[in-house]
């Protein structure tokens, strides 16, 4: 009896505080930052569903709740606007790398790369296509990217602790390591390719959007945004044709395509850069793209009506 009162008691105080925490710090819970790791549902009112991208208001839907261009708006303005930390978060960054550098010091790895990680001139021999390539192997980056609220610390993570990123991340010429992994890495989307292909190659792509918040690569990027355009468009196109001829028994995965919100961030990626290529024309077509909603249920139709929608709109912008 005396355990289960005192039981009651000290789960009434974890409550109480959970509430003062959420009263004094409204937002202590929520994702700080950077883009959605998923296609977010937005539910409630109309006011509650963003962002609109600049598009008209669209009203919500229960029965269409799932927005694929979700967190575009914060992609373009973190594209287009310098990243400038006020001096609390520099604070916060500068002890957090510091931390970081003692642990490193003390013989602290991540990811078991002491048991693969080769040496700083391993990497600074390499070719930076074969750079790329040979850092992207493993599904690391994907991962750093997705398990932090904001993208950056897992740069900062990745440039620390993996001597091919270190490397990668500080080249002039790193822009064509990154274009190249399009090409490189969606060749791995065909019909015939083993599930943890797919999801690999799937989960990279998508996440590489978060390079274009790391400023280093923005600055390399700036004034070729076409070619980076054209080839988004290409891997949107390897999406399209897996789907339509993709055999989900073979896969053994009876309904799932090994993919859904992929090709989403691929796209949202897209329509920033053919924002900067043409934004007189990106004014025109943005609202048809952005105004898409979908149902809950993941459905094969849905999604390759949207990548149907997003080439045919983005293809002439793409043209040389």
């Amino acid at each position: 009896m005396r355990r289960s009162v005192k039981t009651g008691i000290v789960g009434l105080v974890i409550c109480a505080v959970v509430v003062v925490c959420l009263l004094v710090y409204p937002g202590l819970f929520e994702k700080k930052d950077g883009l959605p790791p998923k296609i977010i549902v937005n539910p409630g009112s109309v006011k509650s569903v963003a962002p609109t991208n600049g598009a008209a208001d669209v009203a919500y839907d229960a029965a269409r709740p799932v927005n694929p261009t979700y967190g575009l708006e914060k992609l373009v303005e973190g594209y287009e606007k310098e990243l400038i930390l006020d001096a609390e978060s520099k604070s916060a960054k500068s002890l957090m790398i510091t931390g970081w550098t003692k642990r490193k010091k003390s013989g602290y790895t991540r990811w078991g790369s002491n048991a693969w990680m080769k040496s700083p001139e391993y990497y600074r021999k390499l070719h930076t296509k074969a750079l790329v390539e040979e850092c992207f192997s493993r599904g690391i980056f994907q991962n750093e990217m997705g398990i932090y609220n904001k993208p950056m610390v897992g740069i900062e993570s990745l440039r620390l602790f993996h001597n091919g990123f270190a490397e990668l991340f500080g080249r002039e010429d790193m822009w064509e390591g990154i274009l190249h992994l399009y090409d490189h890495l969606s060749a791995h989307l065909h019909p015939e390719a083993e599930l943890v292909q797919i999801a690999s190659a799937s989960g990279h792509l998508d996440a590489l959007r978060y390079l274009y918040l790391f400023p280093p690569l923005k600055d390399q990027v700036k004034g070729r945004e076409k070619v980076f355009l054209q080839a988004h468009l290409r891997v949107l196109r390897k999406f399209q044709n897996y789907l339509n001829n993709y055999d989900p028994m073979r896969l053994g995965t009876e309904r799932s395509r090994g993919f859904f919100r992929e090709p989403c961030g691929i796209a949202s990626v897209a329509l920033l850069l053919a924002k900067q290529v043409d934004p007189q024309e990106y004014a025109k077509l943005e609202p048809a793209i952005t105004r898409v909603r979908w149902p809950i249920e993941q459905n094969d139709e849905d999604l390759k009506s949207f990548i149907k929608l997003v080439l045919n709109s983005l293809d002439d912008i793409a043209l040389d």
